[in-house]
């Protein structure tokens, strides 16, 4: 797959990026439940990722699931009605997969369509970060994927497709990752209907360089178990995901 050369910039990811976050899963193996609203530390999940997103320079994030109320960029030792003089947050647009709950593939495909709209504000990104919703230390994850982006485009940033974590395990965890977004769009791009499309499948001939990110950096939230292990408290959340029947 052809890709570009990464364009100069302070960046850390080596170019300006946007970011997609997924939020938009049935969550079977947490009873339905509305995942990406569990309370970690204070803040939902969601807005764990959306504001590592921001905060790491992303120009436009884009959740894909339903949208919903949050407050994500006001920073956590601000007191109750204390005014918030922080500096403005990256733009935030919503999107939906279609069908829904059409897997990750399918919502990837929904946040680029908002990614390349014509109505966007500025040029699209570089590159893509792609963050799952349901990963409680994404304000770190964030920083080293990029950090892992920029050293492997000072290598070979011309046939450089992006850079995957791979979880302590040697799992590769495509959803978190950094894609170039010419590449990224080009792979979606090759099926008619995304729904179902193994994600796996969709990226394979991509050019992706991994990086292990250890300890708690890639750990989610798919199970009571895992929320458990946090101290995440399973009825924080509603009882079913917005959008599915109970």
């Amino acid at each position: 797959m052809q890709s570009g050369a990464a364009g100069a910039s302070d960046s850390p990811a080596a170019g300006p990026f946007d970011a997609i976050v997924l939020a938009g899963g049935r969550a079977s193996r947490l009873g339905g439940r509305d995942k990406p609203a569990l309370v970690f530390r204070g803040e939902a999940l969601l807005d764990h990722a959306i504001t590592a997103a921001a905060g790491a320079g992303a120009a436009v994030v884009v959740v894909v699931g339903p949208e919903r109320p949050r407050d994500g960029h006001r920073p956590l030792d601000l007191a109750p009605g204390e005014p918030d003089h922080s500096p403005p947050s990256a733009r935030v647009r919503w999107a939906i997969e279609s069908p829904r709950f059409g897997g990750p593939a399918a919502a990837l495909g929904a946040g680029m369509g908002i990614l390349t709209a014509p109505d966007r504000a500025g040029a699209p990104g570089e590159w893509v970060l792609v963050l799952a919703a349901d990963l409680p230390f994404a304000r770190e994850a964030v920083p080293a994927l990029l950090a892992a982006l920029h050293d492997a485009c000072a290598v070979d940033a011309a046939t450089l497709d992006g850079v995957i974590a791979v979880d302590a395990d040697g799992r590769d965890q495509p959803l978190l990752g950094v894609y170039r977004a010419e590449s990224l769009g080009a792979a979606l791009a090759v099926y008619d209907d995304l729904a179902g499309m193994p994600l796996r499948r969709v990226i394979g001939p991509l050019v992706l360089g991994r990086r292990t990110l250890g300890g708690r950096l890639t750990v989610d939230v798919d199970e009571p178990a895992d929320a458990a292990a946090l101290g995440i408290a399973l009825g924080e959340a509603p009882g079913t995901s917005p959008g599915t029947a109970p």
